[in-house]
């Protein structure tokens, strides 16, 4: 005997089922980290900068593979310019809450929102 229809009607709703779950747990995750007190900015793996987040400032990050601008206002961190030429970094937005990260790989530049002393951990490895 041979099955009419591969998929079942069973197999849809179970499908739908596991995507809901899937989204629910990436939006409450995302939204459980705390937001961050200060960012730190590291070119090459080396620290640069801890900037806080409750001052509002521009800065501009040189180095031998090119620059980085950021903007820090109301609490979040953007790239507003960069030197490389894909702009990636720049396109990624504000970002706020603890272990965000925005990357620039051909600067050798990345930002990333800690807590307080900058922590390297989320809230699963603490």
């Amino acid at each position: 005997m041979r099955p009419d229809r591969i998929i079942t009607a069973g197999d849809v709703v179970v499908f739908v089922l596991l995507l809901a779950a899937t989204a629910a747990g990436v939006a409450f995750a995302s939204r459980s980290r705390p937001a961050g007190e200060e960012a730190v900015i590291e070119v090459n793996g080396v620290l640069r900068e801890k900037l806080a987040l409750s001052v509002d400032r521009m800065l501009k990050i040189e180095s031998p593979h090119g620059s980085n601008t950021v903007e820090v206002s109301g609490g979040r961190i953007r790239v507003r310019e960069a030197s490389c030429s894909n702009k990636i970094c720049a396109a990624q937005g504000w970002i706020h809450r603890e272990t965000e990260e925005i990357v620039c790989l051909p600067n050798r530049f990345n930002v990333r929102v800690a807590g307080r002393g900058g922590e390297k951990y989320d809230g699963i490895t603490r």
